[in-house]
């Protein structure tokens, strides 16, 4: 999600929040989720089990 990351580099990096950094960010992760995209394909790349609670996992 590029857009998830430009939001990880604003609040991580500090970079101010001025539009034309926004801009800059968005742009470079669209373009790496792109580039990135024919390696990793479309499919989940981590599978989470199905999470079920009960008394003795709760505690």
């Amino acid at each position: 999600m590029p857009f998830a990351s430009a939001f990880f580099v604003l609040e991580t990096l500090g970079v101010c929040w001025k539009l034309k950094n926004i801009i800059i960010i968005l742009a470079t992760t669209y373009v790496s989720a792109y580039c990135a995209k024919p390696i990793i394909g479309g499919h989940t790349l981590y599978i989470v089990d199905k999470v079920t609670i009960d008394s003795s996992s709760f505690i």
